[in-house]
């Protein structure tokens, strides 16, 4: 997996997780 992907990835789920919280 390239660094990029990851890197991508992880900031995909930062946001997801933000979401929820603001959802919550």
């Amino acid at each position: 997996m390239n660094p990029e992907t990851f890197d991508n990835l992880a900031i995909l789920i930062l946001g997801l997780s933000k979401a929820k919280q603001i959802d919550s």
